[in-house]
């Protein structure tokens, strides 16, 4: 339903990740709406902590502009907090914050998913990618987070430091006694290293390998084939790029004319191509 609002009761969010906004670009849309009126409705949502006020979901050019105009009210369209288009917007504003955490993410999408089905029954994880835009096994992998223990999802909320490999590794626990005994692991762990980073705990330490992310045991990959292809790689990146400097300091203080530095165009060619394969 669209409905007319007082545009000082509407204000930006201060959370909204668009913070400029081309002057040229807000002038033609300003003479544009002096033209023909608003023809879109902008998108609001109520203001918690502001009763009787309401913040920019979407529309926040066409706002500025209806403002510069002078209008004292802007048509909108109000979005409940129970809605789809909600819980989509929010996400899509959210999806790329640098603290938007992993479990977070989890259950913005698991909530899309439940919406979505409570209006179609038949929608799909295929329906839900296409509204999120993210890949097929990243959206997978956060719905398995989302299913994790109430315990284990309470936890993962109160600090960011749950990473998303953490809260992977317990979602593909087999069972749900093994995944509680993971996760009180986990959280001695980051508590251990949280609290006592200095003193860190000899068989804190001793079981870190198998549940710190990132991690890989010294020599692991001593024989691993693809490691030892690159390591040959990189020294033989070493000893071209050594030659490269080498020939070029020489012709440098002979002052050589331009055309004998075509002499070392070899040692720069196999430079590039070995970065190239190195960072494949």
């Amino acid at each position: 339903m669209i409905i007319s609002i007082s545009i000082d009761r509407v204000e930006a969010d201060p959370y909204q990740p668009r913070k400029f906004f081309a002057v040229n670009s807000l002038e033609q849309l300003k003479q544009s709406i002096f033209s023909t009126t608003l023809l879109d409705p902008i998108l609001i949502r109520e203001n918690d902590s502001k009763p009787g006020h309401y913040l920019i979901v979407d529309g926040e050019r066409r706002w500025r502009s209806c403002k510069e105009l002078n209008l004292d009210k802007i048509d909108c369209r109000i979005l409940s907090k129970d809605s789809l288009d909600y819980a989509l917007v929010s996400f899509s504003q959210n999806v790329h914050r640098e603290d938007f955490t992993a479990m977070e993410k989890a259950m913005a999408i698991e909530n899309i998913f439940v919406k979505m089905k409570s209006e179609d029954d038949t929608a799909d994880l295929t329906a839900l990618i296409a509204k999120i835009h993210l890949s097929k096994s990243y959206v997978s992998e956060l719905l398995k987070i989302s299913k994790l223990e109430p315990e284990i999802k309470a936890e993962a909320l109160k600090s960011n430091l749950w990473s998303y490999p953490k809260l992977l590794r317990l979602a593909k626990t087999a069972t749900p006694e093994t995944r509680m005994d993971k996760f009180l692991e986990f959280k001695n762990l980051i508590e251990t290293k949280h609290n006592k980073p200095a003193q860190k705990n000899k068989a804190v330490k001793e079981n870190e390998p198998d549940i710190q992310e990132g991690y890989v045991k010294p020599g692991s990959l001593d024989n691993d084939p693809k490691t030892q292809t690159i390591i040959r790689k990189i020294e033989r990146f070493k000893v071209h790029a050594k030659s490269f400097r080498s020939k070029l300091e020489g012709l440098k203080k002979l002052n050589a004319h331009p055309n004998t530095f075509d002499g070392v165009k070899t040692d720069l060619t196999q430079i590039v191509s070995l970065i190239k394969t190195i960072l494949k």
